[in-house]
């Protein structure tokens, strides 16, 4: 009769016994018996079940996915992706033609790229449902693993962009704030950024017509920090004018799409700022 060999459930620990080590079969002359094959093959299919969760969520080169047109995703190939089932590796059919995968996108929408394994294919699949919480699959769906995502803009079409593990990088600086002033902590969402980003990338542009020095504050949105980022502006020293403009391009923690907080501490004074691009 048949003995199944079952890997080790997991969570208990130790999982792999021995996780090492030479394995034991049977020799020459050696009784025919099915524990002489079975006991080693226990061992092997351990440490099988320790390189599959060695591998959990590995994949391979730093630039994932880019696109310059605003409809074709261009995807490296990966070393290694593994989902709750298997592990493939492989190209991912690069380009995706988002035009034929999707039709028509809805402007202004976050779609997210996964990887599927589809008759031992690995194949991208895009869905507007996010990732769950180690941003590793797919909601509700561990057979497919994250691997990029993309936002379209107001016409449906892909925002350019270049994605390299963690960091997303915008081609077109996407506007944030255009020539505004808050004298009160004003909160500046971010929908061009994903609910679980943490950090972005701006552009800031100050301009200030009162002759005097004027501040920009930027914080994370409901945080008052001690020290928040300050941009000042300066007084101009050209002759006949007190127009001032300052440029910078800091990078600030933020809440996902709920963005930050700024203020500024004259009324003369104007906000311009862009989003560069996001990491989470």
């Amino acid at each position: 009769m048949p003995t199944p060999l079952i890997p080790p459930v997991t969570p208990p620990i130790p999982r792999f016994t021995p996780a090492s080590g030479a394995l034991t079969g049977p020799a020459d002359g050696d009784p025919l018996v099915a524990a002489s094959v079975n006991d080693p093959f226990k061992q092997l299919a351990d440490r099988t079940t320790l390189s599959f969760n060695g591998l959990y969520g590995v994949y391979g080169s730093r630039l994932i996915a880019s696109c310059l047109d605003g409809n074709l995703i261009v995807l490296n190939n990966q070393a290694a992706v593994r989902s709750s089932s298997g592990i493939l590796s492989g190209n991912l059919g690069s380009p995706v033609d988002i035009s034929v995968v999707l039709g028509a996108p809805v402007a202004n929408t976050w779609y997210y790229l996964y990887g599927s394994d589809v008759l031992g294919v690995l194949t991208p699949i895009i869905s507007t449902d996010p990732p769950e919480a180690t941003l590793k699959y797919r909601t509700s769906n561990a057979n497919q693993v994250l691997i990029s995502m993309f936002r379209t803009d107001g016409a449906g079409a892909v925002r350019p962009f270049y994605h390299t593990t963690n960091g997303y990088q915008y081609l077109d600086p996407v506007n944030l704030v255009s020539l505004a002033t808050a004298l009160v902590t004003t909160p500046v969402p971010i929908p061009d950024a994903p609910p679980f980003a943490r950090g972005a990338s701006l552009s800031v542009r100050g301009d200030n017509d009162t002759g005097s020095i004027a501040s920009i504050f930027l914080m994370l949105t409901g945080f008052t920090p001690t020290n928040p980022y300050e941009m000042r502006m300066t007084p101009s020293s050209n002759p006949g004018t007190l127009r001032t403009i300052n440029n910078d391009s800091p990078r600030i923690p933020i809440d996902g799409d709920n963005g930050f907080d700024y203020l500024m501490d004259t009324a003369s004074s104007y906000a311009t700022i862009n989003l560069m691009g996001f990491d989470y």
